[in-house]
C-alpha cells in the first residue's frame, strides 16, 4: 500500500489512451479512463495507489492557468 502522491504528466491523448511521462521519465499508457475527467495534454496529474487502487487527481498548471 503507498499513498505518496507522485506526478505524471498527460504527454499525448489518441482516442481511449493517454500517454503519460512518469516520475523516472520513462512513457507509458494508461486508459484515459483512469485520469481525471476533462484532463488535456499537458496537464499534471496527482497519483496514489491505495490497496491497489489508482487515485488521480488534475493538479493546477505551474503557473495556474489551464490551456
Amino acid at each position: 500500500m503507498s499513498e505518496d502522491l507522485e506526478v505524471v504528466v498527460v504527454e499525448e491523448i489518441k482516442g481511449d489512451l493517454a500517454g503519460v511521462r512518469l516520475p523516472d521519465t520513462s512513457l507509458d499508457v494508461w486508459p484515459l479512463a483512469d485520469l481525471p475527467e476533462g484532463v488535456t495534454v499537458g496537464d499534471h496529474v496527482g497519483v496514489t495507489v491505495t490497496d491497489g487502487t489508482r487515485h488521480t487527481v488534475l493538479l493546477p498548471r505551474p503557473d495556474g492557468v489551464r490551456a
